[in-house]
């Protein structure tokens, strides 16, 4: 899969909101992707891009709970979502009665899908449920029981919960005026029923009220005293959290020798003492204005060289819309402590997840070893069998806490076989360093790439032969991926085919030799 950086950009008019590694609630500035983690089985997983149409909270102060009907609130009494000490608790005042707090009333349209959204956690002394109660032409009702994490719903739509951590749960329902008028959304404490005696220290932490036109919740959007929209995300077909920020972007002037600037995502050195060219009609010219010094830091992991590195302190990440059946990955040059793969189908969810610890076993066959030797990372790997078809879109995240995480280059495709590889192949490395003597016979070494080389003996099926030789020629002047065997990294390589030859040993089994050297 050829990626084109043409194809890579993100916007977003407005800010949004996603939760971390953390599962903190965080803001996202105007055109920054938001990379979200979800709460699965007590841990946060993820990143994955979070991609969302325009929605607008029509709930206003939605922080904001006042006490009304046999409830008292204490304001900022426990740690939010976002991380701010602003969920406030409803406790439940020793009346008879209902126990609710301050009405939310808007006017709603007919035939319009709703949905609303509340953050609510268990609150102290005995166990009570949080109520929902819609009020209009006719009443909903929904009961939410943080305890045993249970919900129940009358004639909404659709109904659920999300848990977070620390005890948080995020619950919403969906519904469907059947007439436009004035419509009430209520918070309330439910006792086994609606109308109890309350004890006075019993609630609810309640926080963070959502209202928006849609059949399912989306992320929160703080309001304040009026509603607020968040726009959509608009993706290009790929999304990088690595900033293009190598050099300035060109804009038409005089630029002096030495000075850097970014155009078409390449960046561009001046060569001539001063020019006004463009930096892609001076490379074009002789003798040239301006120098190409390669692609910016987002797209070297696409740029069909090793050596030349994505760089980004903490983490890369990458969202790609396939657009074309994919079922491997091939990741080289790699520096990173973790590696997370996930594919998710627009109809079908999450689809795949594959998570790496990219640390090299090789030779650990005893607790010394395992102890005391260096820790040496494996770089070149592949991820197969992974079912992305032309809709999915493929998120990817290399993290390096504490560092800067690298990758080299990255290729997504679809696998091919051509036979089994055999003892008997050999492995080496072509080295392009400099190691000469001076006049005194000492070395002056200069260090260069190099490239992996491998001469691969495999056994072919005999009436495959001519499909193997159209696929080889096919790709002949084209870098792919070969792999011998995916445990072996060594034999994993990113090139060309320099030379194959078959030797028609029999009606079953034919012997073929590859040659394959690398890019670097």
């Amino acid at each position: 899969m050829k990626i084109d950086p043409s194809e890579g950009s993100f916007a977003r008019a407005s800010t949004g909101t996603y939760f971390d590694k953390d599962g903190v609630l965080r803001t996202a500035a105007v055109d920054e992707p938001r990379w979200n983690y979800t709460y699965e089985d007590g841990e946060w997983v993820g990143p994955e891009l979070l991609v969302e149409e325009q929605r607008t909270n029509l709930f206003t102060n939605s922080g904001e709970t006042l006490e009304s009907i046999g409830t008292a609130v204490t304001p900022n009494a426990a740690i939010a979502p976002d991380g701010s000490m602003s969920m406030d608790l409803v406790t439940e005042q020793q009346t008879s009665g209902e126990h609710y707090v301050i009405d939310r009333t808007l006017t709603l349209t007919s035939g319009v899908t709703y949905t609303f959204s509340v953050f609510v956690k268990d609150g102290p002394s005995a166990n009570r449920d949080y109520y929902h109660r819609v009020a209009g032409s006719s009443i909903n009702g929904l009961r939410f029981k943080p305890r045993s994490k249970e919900i129940t719903g009358s004639t909404f739509d659709s109904y659920g919960f999300v848990e977070l951590s620390d005890g948080v749960f995020r619950v919403w329902g969906t519904y469907t005026p059947a007439s436009t008028g004035s419509v009430v959304n209520r918070s309330q404490l439910l006792n086994g029923a609606l109308i109890y005696t309350g004890d006075g220290t019993s609630g609810l932490y309640i926080w963070g009220a959502q209202l928006e036109v849609g059949d399912r919740p989306t992320s929160y959007i703080k309001t304040l005293g009026a509603p607020v929209t968040r726009a959509a995300d608009i993706p290009g077909r790929i999304v990088s959290n690595v900033p293009e920020n190598d050099a300035p972007v060109w804009t038409a002037g005089t630029y002096t020798q030495g000075t850097k600037r970014i155009q078409n995502h390449h960046v561009y050195e001046v060569l001539a003492e001063s020019t006004t060219d463009a930096p892609a009609d001076g490379v074009a010219k002789t003798p040239p204005t301006w120098l190409d010094l390669g692609v910016t830091n987002p797209w070297r992991a696409f740029d069909e060289k090793i050596g030349t590195v994505t760089t980004h302190p903490e983490a890369i990440r990458f969202s790609i819309r396939a657009d074309q059946t994919i079922n491997a990955l091939a990741f080289f040059g790699v520096d990173a402590g973790s590696i997370r793969v996930t594919v998710t189908d627009p109809s079908l969810g999450r689809v795949f997840e594959h998570e790496a610890t990219p640390v090299s076993t090789d030779g650990i066959d005893n607790w010394y070893q395992y102890l005391f030797a260096p820790i040496e990372l494996v770089e070149d790997f592949v991820v197969l069998e992974v079912p992305a078809g032309t809709y999915g879109t493929i998120d990817i995240s290399l993290d390096k806490p504490g560092g800067e995480a690298k990758l080299g280059a990255l290729v997504l495709g679809q696998t091919s076989t051509l036979g089994v590889a055999l003892y008997g192949t050999s492995i080496r490395l072509r080295d392009f360093s400099r190691k000469e003597r001076d006049a005194f016979g000492n070395f002056v070494i200069q260090e260069r790439d190099f490239s992996k080389v491998a001469e691969f003996d495999v056994a072919v099926d005999t009436a495959n032969i001519s499909a193997v030789q159209r696929t080889v020629a096919q790709y002949r002047a084209k870098p792919v991926v070969w792999i011998g065997e995916a445990a072996y990294e060594s034999t994993i390589i990113y090139g060309f085919c320099t030379d194959f030859g078959v030797s028609i040993s029999g009606p079953t089994i034919s012997d073929a030799t590859f040659s394959v050297e690398g890019l670097n």
